[in-house]
C-alpha cells in the first residue's frame, strides 16, 4: 500500500511514527519529498496491536527481503508443526466450525499453539475450554 500525495501524484514517504500512547495508540506521519506536503494518520489501540502481531514494519524495511525469510523464522521460532502433529477430536471440529469463518483459522492455529504448549497431540472440546479460559475470551 502507498499513499499518494493529492497536488503532486507522487508517491508519499513515511517520516515518523509517534510511539504508544496512553490508550495504545499511535500517529504515522508521511511526507511528500516533491512538495513537502504531510499526512498524519492515527490507529486505535486494536489497529496498533493488529499490525503488530503481524509482525508489520511500520515505515517500510530497512533491509531486502531475504529468501525464505518466513519459513526459516518459523522453524527457529518453532511457529512451524509438522503436519498431523495435532489431531481433532470430531466434536471439537464441529464445535470449531460454530467459530465465525473469518476468524476461525486464527482460534484453530491458537487452540493448536496451546496444545502443542502442554504437550498435547488431540484436541478435545475440554481443550478448546482450556485454550479459550488461559487466552482471556
Amino acid at each position: 500500500m502507498k499513499l499518494l500525495c493529492v497536488k503532486c501524484d507522487e508517491a508519499m514517504k513515511f517520516k515518523d511514527a509517534e510511539g504508544d500512547s496512553t490508550d495504545g495508540s499511535s500517529g504515522l506521519v508521511f511526507v511528500c519529498n516533491k512538495c513537502g506536503n504531510s499526512f498524519a494518520m492515527l490507529i486505535n489501540q486494536m489497529e496498533a496491536q493488529l499490525v503488530k502481531s503481524l509482525g508489520v514494519q511500520v515505515g517500510g524495511r530497512k533491509e531486502p527481503a531475504q529468501p525464505m525469510e518466513m519459513i526459516k523464522e518459523a522453524l527457529v521460532t518453532g511457529e512451524a508443526q509438522k503436519p498431523g502433529s495435532v489431531s481433532w477430536d470430531g466434536d471439537a471440529e464441529e464445535r470449531l466450525k460454530k467459530v465465525p469463518m473469518f476468524v476461525r483459522p486464527m482460534v484453530r492455529k491458537g487452540i493448536e499453539r496451546y496444545a502443542a504448549d502442554n504437550g498435547l497431540s488431540r484436541i478435545t472440546t475440554d481443550v478448546m475450554d482450556k485454550a479459550k479460559q488461559k487466552s482471556g475470551m
